[in-house]
This record gives structure tokens, sequence and C-alpha cells, in this order.
């Protein structure tokens, strides 16, 4: 497999695992809409989240999306021993702290 993950909003998947992405992304579209609802709902007079990236509920054009089937993405590749890359790259420090804290949970 490819030795890097690439997990950046505009990367390029390894085609090995863009179809799963794929997968995963339109199962978790419902959901993902569920969660911007909970959340935006206490900022819902608050015009600033409205016109920020979180708020949007376009999932081809979320940053916020694409880093939420990106974990999915890890975490399913982590389930069925197939995360063999030696190096992910992420373009968000946040993300980057998310993944690690998910390792550190599994104990890798």
């Amino acid at each position: 497999m490819n030795p890097t993950l690439d997990c950046r909003f505009n990367g390029i998947l390894h085609v090995e695992v863009s179809g799963l992405f794929n997968t995963i992304s339109s199962e978790l579209r419902h959901k993902f809409n569920e969660i911007v609802t909970e959340i935006s709902t206490p900022l819902k007079q608050k015009l600033d989240w409205w016109v920020e990236g979180p708020a949007s509920r376009n999932t081809f054009g979320s940053p916020f999306f694409h880093y939420y089937c990106s974990l999915h993405l890890i975490q399913k590749l982590l389930d069925q021993n197939k995360l063999s890359f030696n190096c992910i790259l992420v373009d968000s420090l946040e993300f980057k702290r998310l993944i690690e804290l998910m390792f550190h949970d599994l104990g890798l």
C-alpha cells in the first residue's frame, strides 16, 4: 500500500482507500447534518457562526465534513488492520491532534 495517507482537505486519496472513503462519506451524511444542527442551535443568533465553514451542510465543500469522514476512514482502516501507511498528511493542527488522540486512546 501507499506509504502516505493524504487526509488534507484537497488531498488525493490513494485508489485503494478512495472507494472506502466515498462509502463512509455517503453513510455519514445524515449523521453529519444532525451534528451540525445540534451544535448550531445554540448559536443561531450569531451571524459569525453561520458565515463560517462549520455551519455548512454542503458536504461537498465542507472541510469539517471531510475531516469527520477522514477520522472514520482511519478508524475503519485500523479496525480492518489495513492502516499500513507510514505517514498521514493533514493540513490542520487541530485535525493532527485528533488523530494523535485517537492513536493514543488506542495505545498506538
